[in-house]
Order: structure tokens, then sequence, then C-alpha cells
């Protein structure tokens, strides 16, 4: 039986440093590293830090230390289940400027038209970290918590917000060819 990654694995001084400058607040507890086998030697130095505020995403192979924040970051959720438990699942961490950093062993790609309608100028392939359902759950929910509350009083103002293809406001929920209210 293969050994489990230890997921308490503090992390790095150079991604706590990049933490505390990007506001992060306290690491969670929770690191995250690739799959282990045939093929995936090439992601075994990198790591997804959880913290309170954001995430930490460290790829030695190219050598990029990223940090993503709950407050202006967007989401992009490709996930697979089978009988309701997570296959496999790739998330798209996309920052204000819309550079996005794909995590997660799923396989997810970006037409053209789904960059331009996502705003997404660039996209960066990050690892297949271990355990997609609980630190896709984990990211969601630090993003939801954080955004929610802000857009919710941006429609009770009678503001129109943007998901993407969808647009939300007091009226409803508007697509590409319909409305729900």
């Amino acid at each position: 039986m293969a050994k489990q990654p230890d997921l308490t694995e503090s992390p790095t001084p150079s991604a706590t440093a990049l933490a505390a400058q990007a506001g992060l607040g306290q690491w969670s507890g929770w690191t995250f590293v690739p799959y282990r086998g045939l093929g995936y030697k090439k992601w075994k130095d990198c790591r997804l830090y959880l913290y309170a505020g954001g995430v930490v995403i460290t790829d030695n192979r190219v050598g990029f230390e990223i940090t993503r924040d709950w407050a202006n970051t967007r989401v992009l959720e490709y996930r697979r289940t089978i009988n309701g438990s997570t296959k496999d699942a790739r998330y798209t961490l996309i920052d204000p400027a819309g550079v996005g950093v794909s995590i997660g062993p799923g396989g997810r790609t970006f037409l053209k038209g789904d960059k331009q309608m996502h705003g997404i100028t660039e996209v960066l392939s990050g690892a297949p970290f271990l355990y997609p359902g609980d630190w896709g759950n984990y990211i969601q929910d630090g993003i939801t918590k954080t955004q929610l509350p802000s857009v919710l009083a941006r429609i009770e103002r009678g503001e129109s917000v943007r998901f993407g293809a969808f647009t939300a406001d007091r009226h409803g929920v508007t697509g590409r060819k319909r409305t729900a209210a």
C-alpha cells in the first residue's frame, strides 16, 4: 500500500512570505501535493497551501509561486462525479488581470470563445493535486463567503452583476438566450 501524503506539511518560507504579502491570514493547516506515480514525477515538488484568505500555489518545474485571495479571485470549476463522488476536478483561479492558473487532476481546455467570455488573458497549467473534492470545496466556500455579501448588496441597489455568460439583477438571471426570474 502506498504511503499517504502528509497534508499538514508546513509552507515553505517563500510561500509564507507570499501569503503574508498578499494578506492571506493564517495557514489552514492543509497542504496538498500532486498525484504520485508514473507520469506525475514532474509535479512532485508542487504544493497547494490553503490559507484563511486565499491560496498559495507553487510549481517548481516552471518556477512560479502564485497567490490568489478570496476577495479578488474568480473560479471556474470542471468537476466529474461518479456515483456522487468526485472522480476528478480542475479549477481555474483567475486574478483581476485575467491570468488563470488551472489546478487539479481533471481536464479542461479553454477555447478562444471561453477565454473571451470569462475575461481570461492567459492560463497557466498547475499540478494535479490530490483530493480535489476537499481543497476545491474550501476554495469555493472561501470565495463565496467573501464575495457574496457585496454581490447581493450590489443587486439590492439595482445594479447588474456579471458571472461569465450570465447576468444577475433584481429581476432574475439572464443567459445568452433565456431569463429566469
